[in-house]
């Protein structure tokens, strides 16, 4: 049986070794320059980041509460951010256009499921 990891629903692992965060989650400088390119402050920056990297890898953006720990940290340590700058948005439309600027970036559309409102 193949792992949950590896199916068609792809879902985070529960633990990653530094050898997984560092081949699946580094980011090239083409995608810090997108997302410099796109964000005010290093909160903003790395939040954006967080969300580039978990849906090039899932192909859907997870809730930010399942992003694993080992990922953010392994993003803010390899960005150079401080340990002060954690996973969240103060306010859901910076959500929203961050959602939208990744999907122009891979060149994909959501999928609304008949909702209406374009947010997935």
């Amino acid at each position: 049986m193949a792992s949950i990891e590896r199916t068609a629903y792809p879902r985070f692992k529960r633990y990653y070794t530094q050898a997984q965060l560092q081949k699946t989650y580094t980011p090239t400088s083409t995608e810090i320059a997108f997302a410099r390119d796109r964000t005010q402050g290093d909160s903003n920056f790395f939040n954006l980041m967080v969300l580039l990297k978990s849906f090039q890898r899932l192909g859907y953006f997870p809730k930010l509460e399942q992003i694993s720990q080992d990922i953010t940290n392994y993003l803010r340590d390899y960005l150079k951010l401080s340990e002060k700058i954690n996973l969240g948005y103060d306010q859901s439309r910076t959500l929203y256009r961050h959602k939208k600027v990744i999907r122009a970036y891979f060149q994909v559309t959501a999928f609304d499921g008949g909702r209406g409102d374009g947010e997935s």
